[in-house]
């Protein structure tokens, strides 16, 4: 599928009683955003000091007190209704994901994003780190095409994951239920030949 072109948008266009979302991960890619989240508006790219991209299984943004750390990502203004459907995505009611905000300036207008953080205080997810697996890397991978990011820095966080690889059991427990849900999808689709 050919996606259009990014078009810059003036802010006065934009929907009011939206949501700013800061994506860092998979959300980066405009297929799976659209199909999550269908009309959502790709905004810009924005790389953020503070933060580096960790992987433990999925992406999560580690929040450092170092300001050569630096996390890549894209803005997207979404509905409320976006904004519910990615917090059940993300497990923010189970609390294995934390909605955070941060004040942003986006055409010299100040505004207030939202973002997904890892639950620093679930047992073993801190210290844990793990690749991701092939699809949700491609996924990621296609995001940073999608926004014009730096792949080497994606390349940078993936090569730390597999070196400091550290499987705590909460992170080998969420692997296993992604990959019987994934199973149970595949008993259930009808096969053509």
């Amino acid at each position: 599928m050919i996606l259009p072109k990014k078009k810059k948008r003036k802010l006065a266009t934009l929907p009011k009683n939206g949501v700013w979302y800061y994506a860092y991960g998979s959300n980066l890619s405009i297929t799976q955003m659209h199909a999550r989240c269908p009309g959502a508006i790709q905004i810009k790219d924005l790389s953020l000091a503070y933060g580096r991209l960790v992987f433990r299984g999925v992406a999560d943004c580690l929040v450092t007190d170092d300001e050569n750390d630096i996390i890549h990502g894209g803005l997207w203004y979404i509905s409320q209704r976006h904004e519910s459907i990615l917090d059940g995505v993300e497990g923010v009611r189970s609390k294995f994901y934390l909605k955070r905000y941060i004040k942003l300036q986006v055409d010299g207008v100040p505004v207030n994003a939202m973002f997904y953080l890892m639950n620093p205080k679930l047992e073993g997810l801190a210290s844990g780190v793990m690749p991701p697996g092939p699809r949700y890397l491609d996924t990621i991978v296609q995001g940073y095409r999608d926004f014009g990011l730096p792949l080497e820095a994606l390349n940078n966080a993936l090569a730390e994951a597999w070196d400091n690889k550290n499987v705590t059991p909460l992170l080998a427990r969420r692997k296993l239920q992604r990959n019987e849900k994934l199973a149970r999808r595949i008993r259930n689709m009808e096969w053509v030949q």
